[in-house]
């Protein structure tokens, strides 16, 4: 199975972690396609999550020392275009990546995997934990082979996400990342066995930004009430 990994050009966690995953169990992406840093103005929450990962390491940096070829594109560019075709790839894996285009998407031959953190559909677009949260929603990660629409396509698997009434915030943050190396690794293997997944017809739910209406500090106050709910919960949101 030829894979091509999409991830960022800076040091980046995600990059990093799935990279190094990948390659732990046994699974080596033939490029690391490398999108150049690009300054977006997106509202800032006011909860912002630290990661423990240390000592991250640049995509060019770490695809050389691992032995794995680089190649430094906009994702979306006519080099990206000219470049996989070369490759004829089967699986693509998103690591760190903006809306790839339809362009991009129908060179792979089987599709091109994103682990979101959510249930799929009803928890589509960012911030889906803090939604999942104001919704009484369960936490979960979902993989899918990515299609025009944002956070739809062909779903392979979806594991829901313990929360105990313990956790902070950043425990269950945590723990999310956590879980989206495990299903990373799982929905590779059902691929490369054959495995078809469910084609979702409906659009579901897509988050407006967290930082409209207080709906940050909303979810804030619900948190405590909301672990204490949690085993009680169902996959399917309460509108707010």
């Amino acid at each position: 199975m030829r894979i091509i990994v999409f991830a960022y050009d800076f040091p980046h966690v995600k990059t990093n972690v799935g990279i190094n995953n990948l390659l732990s169990n046994e699974i080596r992406p033939d490029v690391v396609i490398s999108q150049p840093f690009k300054k977006l103005n997106l509202p800032q929450n006011k909860i912002r999550f630290k990661s423990n990962f240390k000592d991250l390491k640049s995509t060019k940096y770490l695809c050389e020392s691992l032995d794995i070829p680089y190649f430094r594109a906009e994702h979306n560019s006519d080099d990206s275009v000219d470049y996989i075709k070369r490759v004829q790839p089967d699986v693509g894996i998103i690591l760190g990546a903006r809306i790839l285009s339809n362009n991009i998407i129908k060179l792979f031959k089987r599709g091109i995997l994103n682990i979101h953190h959510g249930f799929i559909p009803e928890n589509r677009g960012l911030n889906t934990m803090q939604w999942a949260i104001l919704r009484n929603q369960k936490q979960a990660v979902t993989s899918h082979f990515i299609d025009q629409n944002i956070d739809l396509g062909e779903i392979i698997e979806s594991l829901e996400i313990p929360v105990n009434t313990s956790d902070s915030l950043e425990n269950i943050n945590d723990r999310i990342n956590e879980y989206e190396q495990r299903i990373l690794i799982s929905s590779l293997s059902k691929i490369k066995e054959g495995y078809i997944g469910t084609f979702i017809n409906e659009k579901g739910v897509y988050n407006p930004a967290l930082t409209e209406n207080n709906l940050e500090d909303c979810m804030i106050s619900k948190f405590e009430d909301y672990k204490k709910q949690y085993p009680n919960l169902n996959r399917y949101p309460i509108q707010i």
